[in-house]
C-alpha cells in the first residue's frame, strides 16, 4: 500500500502538489524502523513541508528482516545528536552505552547519559531453568511488596515467546505474580472449555452417545473425577435392570433421564449427592440446548443457552477474582469462551442459512488459534512479551530473561533454502560471493545486539538480566556473551559462591510458611530454641491473618486420623483373593489398597487388546486362519488414534496368534489340553489358627496334563518383557494356581505338575518364550500357604505398609507413596 501511494503521487502531479501544500510540518518518530518504501514516502512529502523533523535511533534498528534501514537519518540537513535519556536511570543508560560501544559505525564520542535517579542493573545466573524462573519471581515480588511498584509497571522480555513464555508465565503465576495472559497457540476446539460446549451442541444435533456422555460428565460441566466415575459406574450397574448392559449405555440413559437401561428415569436416588448434582448439571445444559433448537433459535442463541445454564461463568469469575494459578486458568477459559462467541457471531453473519450443525463443523475445522482482538493489557499484571513487541512501551522494572548462547544472539543464517539473504546482499551492492559469505554473520550479530539495546532501554529504573549455566550433557545451557558485557557494568554484584543460583527462596506466602514450619518442626539439635519460638510466633500471626497453611490444625500428620478401624474384623467369612493380587499384597500392601479404591490406571487400548488375545486363544482347537479372521473382524471397532498405529498393532497381534498356534502344536507331544478359561473358586486352609481363611477366586488361562498325569498351569502373557528364570520360580500367580490344584479346588484334581508363563509378544527362534515354575513340593505347599495367609492378613489394616520393589518404576500410584518419596526414586 505504501508503494502504491508513492507511485500514485509520482504519476499525479496535481495530487502531489496538493499534498505538499497541505503538509506544512512533518514529524517522523522511530525513523530507524522505516523500510525503503516508507522512507521514500517521507522524502516525497518532506520536499514540500516548511519544517521536517525526523527522529530516530540507529542503535535500535531491529526490523532489518522487513527491510528497515536507518539511512533516512543520515540524509542531508542539520543533524542533532541527543545524549540525555529522560526515560532511563543512570545505571540503565550506562548499560545501554556499554552495549552500544561494540556496534560498528557508531560515534563513540556521543555517550548516552541517564536521568538523575541512580537505578540498578543486575545479572543473575541460575543453575536450572526452574531456578531462573524462581529468581525472576522473587525479584518481581520484592519490587511489588517491598518497594510498592505496581505489577503493571513491570515486564519480562524474552527473545522467543513460544520457546520460553508459557513455562515462565506458569511459574510466575504459581509464585503469586499476576501475568498478562499469553496467546495460546492451540486451536479453539483444543481448549477444554470450548470442547465441552461443542460436545453439548453435537449431542443436541446428532444425539447423545456414550462417548459424549462420558466427556460431559468428566469435563468442566460435570466435573466428575476418576474416583467418582468409578462410584458412578458401580451405582448404575447396581440399579440396572439388565446386568449385561454396557456402562456407556447406562450412562447415556442416566444423563438423558431415561429409565429403560438404568431403571432410574429422572431420579438420582441412590447416588451420592455429588454425583447426583453432576448428572443434574449435564441434564440441565442439554435440555436448554435442545429446547432452543425446538424453538428454531439462531445457533448463537443455542450456544448462549448452553453456556448460560452451565453455571461456568459464575464459577470461573469467582476463581478469577481469587487469583493464583486457578484464577489464571479461569481467565484463559473465559478468554476462550469470548473467542468462541466471536467465532459464532462471524459464522452466522457470513454464512447464508447458518445452522447449528454448520457451527459445530466450523469450530472443529479451525486449525489456527483465535485472533487476539484489540485486547488491552491486564490492568495490574506483569507483561511477558518478546523484545520486538516491547519496542513502543516502557516500565519501571524490566527483566530480560533467557539471555542464552545460541538464542540471544541468534546468528543462524536467514533466508532458508531460497537464500533470500544473498539476494538482499546483491541489491545492497555486495556482488562478490566471497564478500557475501563474510558479511553473513556480522550483520546478524549487530542486529541481535541492537535488539538487546532496545530491550534494555525499555527499563526506566531497574534492569535484571537472567540466564542459565548448566552443564547437563545434551541439554547444556550457557549464558550469552552479552551477559558478561552487562555483568561488567552491573551495579548489583554477586560473589562466585552465589553463582549459579540453584534453589533461590521466593518471597511468596507458601515459601515463607513452609520455611517457618520447617524451623518449628525441625529436631531440637538442628534449631536454636529462640529461633523455634520466633518462627512459632510468626506462624501464629499468619494464622490470625487467615494465611493458608499456617495453622497447625491443617498440617498433615498432626490431625487425628479419621478412623483406626480395620477393613474387616477378623471373624466371619474368609478373605477373598485373586491369584494376581497375592503378589501385589506381598510386594506392597499400600499399592493394593490404593488401586483397589480407584487409584489404578484407567483401562486403555493396550489392556483391551490383551483381553482380546486371551479370549481368542481360549477357543479350543481353532486354526490360525480363523484366529486371524476373528481378530480382523473385531479390529475396526477398537479406538485407535491413527491408522498407521492400528495397522502396526494388527500385524503385531496377528504374529502373537501365530506364535500361540505354533506353541500349541509344538507342545502336544508333552501336554494334553484339559481346559481353558477355567474358573477357580475355593478356600485354602489358614497356615495358623490366628490367621484368616482364604478364598482363592480367579480364572486360569489354560490347564494342561503332562505325560505323568500331573496338571500344569499355563498363564498366557502378551507383554514383551519376560521375567527372569529365578523370578518365575517365585511367581505368586502360578504358585496360587498350583496351590489350588494341590488343595483340590479344581474339578479335575490331580498332583500339580508345575507352571508355565508363555510370552506371545517375545519370541525366541520363532517360538514363544517360556518361563517355568517347578512342581509344588510339600515344603513349597506349606511355604505358599503361609504366604497366602500373610497376604490375606495384609488386607485387614488399618495400617498398610509401602515397600520398595521392582514394580515401583511402573506403579500407577507412585505419587502417593511415602516409600518412593523417601528413596527419591521419583526425582
Amino acid at each position: 500500500l505504501v508503494g502504491a501511494a508513492v507511485e500514485t503521487l509520482a504519476a499525479a502531479a496535481d495530487l502531489l502538489s496538493s499534498e505538499r501544500a497541505r503538509v506544512q510540518l512533518l514529524l517522523v518518530d522511530d525513523a530507524q524502523h522505516l523500510d525503503p518504501q516508507a522512507a521514500r514516502l517521507v522524502q516525497v512529502l518532506a520536499a514540500g513541508a516548511e519544517l521536517c523533523v525526523i527522529a530516530g535511533d540507529p542503535r535500535q534498528t531491529v526490523f532489518g528482516y522487513r527491510g528497515a534501514d536507518p539511512a533516512l537519518l543520515r540524509a542531508d540537513g542539520p543533524s542533532i545528536t541527543l545524549t540525555q535519556s529522560h526515560r532511563c536511570s543512570a545505571s540503565v543508560a550506562h548499560a545501554v552505552e556499554a552495549l552500544t560501544r561494540r556496534l560498528p559505525g557508531i560515534d563513540s564520542t556521543a555517550a548516552l547519559t541517564g536521568s538523575e535517579e541512580a537505578g540498578s542493573v543486575e545479572v543473575r545466573i541460575a543453575a536450572t531453568p526452574h531456578a531462573e524462573f524462581a529468581v525472576i519471581a522473587d525479584a518481581l515480588r520484592r519490587a511489588h511488596l517491598i518497594d510498592g511498584i505496581p505489577w503493571a509497571d513491570m515486564a519480562v522480555i524474552v527473545r522467543s515467546v513460544p520457546r520460553m513464555g508459557p513455562a515462565l508465565a506458569r511459574a510466575l503465576t504459581a509464585a503469586g505474580v499476576p501475568v498478562d495472559g499469553l496467546q495460546s497457540d492451540a486451536p479453539l476446539i483444543a481448549v477444554p472449555a470450548v470442547r465441552a460446549l461443542m460436545t453439548v451442541l453435537e449431542a443436541t444435533v446428532d444425539g447423545l452417545t456414550a462417548e459424549r456422555a462420558l466427556a460431559l460428565m468428566t469435563g468442566p460441566i460435570g466435573r466428575v473425577d476418576p474416583v467418582s466415575l468409578r462410584q458412578l459406574r458401580r451405582a448404575l450397574r447396581r440399579r440396572a435392570a439388565d446386568p449385561a448392559v454396557e456402562f456407556g449405555d447406562l450412562l447415556v440413559a442416566a444423563v438423558a433421564g431415561r429409565g429403560s437401561a438404568g431403571g432410574s428415569g429422572r431420579s438420582v436416588e441412590g447416588l451420592p449427592d455429588e454425583l447426583g448434582r453432576a448428572l443434574k448439571r449435564v441434564r440441565t445444559v442439554l435440555t436448554a440446548a435442545r429446547d432452543s433448537v425446538k424453538r428454531s433459535d439462531d445457533p448463537r442463541h443455542t450456544l448462549w443457552q448452553a453456556w448460560n445454564r452451565s453455571g461456568l461463568q459464575r464459577r470461573w469469575l469467582a476463581a478469577s477474582e481469587r487469583g493464583g494459578a486457578v484464577g489464571e486458568q479461569a481467565d484463559r477459559d473465559l478468554d476462550a469462551m469470548t473467542a468462541l462467541f466471536d467465532v459464532a457471531e462471524q459464522y452466522v453473519e457470513r454464512t447464508a442459512g447458518a445452522s447449528l450443525r454448520g457451527l459445530v463443523d466450523h469450530v472443529a475445522g479451525l486449525t489456527l488459534p483465535p485472533a487476539r482482538s484489540d485486547r488491552k493489557p491486564t490492568a495490574d499484571a506483569v507483561a511477558v512479551l518478546s523484545a520486538h513487541s516491547a519496542l513502543d512501551r516502557e516500565w519501571d522494572v524490566v527483566v530480560i530473561a533467557g539471555l542464552q548462547e545460541g538464542l540471544w544472539p541468534n546468528v543462524t543464517a536467514r533466508g532458508g533454502i531460497l537464500a533470500t539473504q544473498q539476494l538482499v546482499d546483491v541489491l545492497d551492492g555486495v556482488a562478490d560471493p566471497a564478500d557475501r559469505t563474510l558479511s553473513g554473520r556480522a550483520p546478524l550479530l549487530a542486529e541481535e545486539r541492537r535488539l538487546l539495546i532496545a530491550a534494555v532501554g525499555r527499563a526506566r529504573r531497574r534492569l535484571l538480566v537472567t540466564a542459565v549455566d548448566s552443564d547437563n550433557g545434551d541439554a547444556a545451557l550457557l549464558p550469552s556473551p552479552f551477559c558478561h558485557e552487562l555483568a561488567a557494568v552491573a551495579t548489583e554484584s554477586h560473589t562466585e559462591s552465589e553463582l549459579p543460583v540453584r534453589a533461590p527462596r521466593v518471597l511468596a506466602t507458601n515459601a515463607v510458611v513452609g520455611r517457618l514450619r520447617s524451623v518449628v518442626c525441625s529436631p531440637s539439635e538442628d534449631v536454636d530454641e529462640a529461633q523455634r519460638i520466633c518462627a512459632a510466633t510468626q506462624l501464629a500471626r499468619l494464622t490470625e491473618a487467615g494465611v493458608h497453611g499456617s495453622d497447625p490444625e491443617s498440617w498433615y500428620g498432626l490431625r487425628e486420623v479419621s478412623t483406626r478401624a480395620p477393613l474387616w474384623d477378623g471373624a466371619g467369612e474368609a478373605v477373598t483373593l485373586s491369584p494376581s493380587t497375592v503378589q501385589m499384597l506381598l510386594d506392597c500392601p499400600l499399592r493394593w489398597l490404593l488401586e483397589r479404591h480407584g487409584g489404578g490406571s484407567v483401562r486403555d487400548v493396550r489392556s483391551a487388546l490383551g483381553s482380546l488375545v486371551h479370549a481368542l486363544v481360549a477357543e479350543p482347537v481353532v486354526s490360525e486362519a480363523r484366529l486371524h479372521g476373528e481378530l480382523q473382524r473385531i479390529w475396526s471397532a477398537l479406538p485407535f488414534d491413527a491408522q498407521w498405529h492400528a495397522d502396526n498393532e494388527l500385524s503385531r497381534h496377528e504374529e502373537m496368534l501365530s506364535t500361540f498356534t505354533r506353541w500349541r502344536a509344538d507342545t502336544r507331544n508333552r501336554f494334553t489340553e484339559v481346559g481353558t478359561e477355567i474358573a477357580v473358586d475355593g478356600e485354602v486352609l489358614a497356615a495358623a489358627d490366628d490367621q484368616p481363611a482364604v478364598r482363592i477366586r480367579g480364572r486360569l488361562d489354560r490347564l494342561e496334563r503332562d505325560s505323568e498325569g500331573r496338571l500344569v498351569v499355563v498363564d498366557i502373557k502378551t507383554g514383551k518383557s519376560p521375567v527372569t528364570k529365578d523370578d518365575a520360580q517365585a511367581h505368586a500367580q502360578l504358585a496360587m494356581y498350583q496351590l489350588a490344584v494341590a488343595e483340590g479346588l479344581l474339578a479335575d484334581s490331580a498332583e500339580p505338575g508345575g507352571g508355565r508363563l508363555v510370552y506371545l509378544g517375545k519370541t525366541s527362534g520363532g517360538s514363544a518364550t517360556e518361563r517355568e515354575q517347578d512342581p509344588l513340593t510339600v515344603e513349597g505347599h506349606a511355604q505358599w500357604q503361609a504366604q497366602v495367609s500373610d497376604a490375606a492378613a495384609a488386607t485387614r489394616g488399618p495400617q498398610f505398609v509401602a515397600r520398595v520393589n521392582d514394580g515401583c518404576a511402573h506403579c500407577p500410584v507412585a505419587a502417593m507413596c511415602p516409600a518412593r518419596q523417601t528413596t527419591n526414586e521419583d526425582r
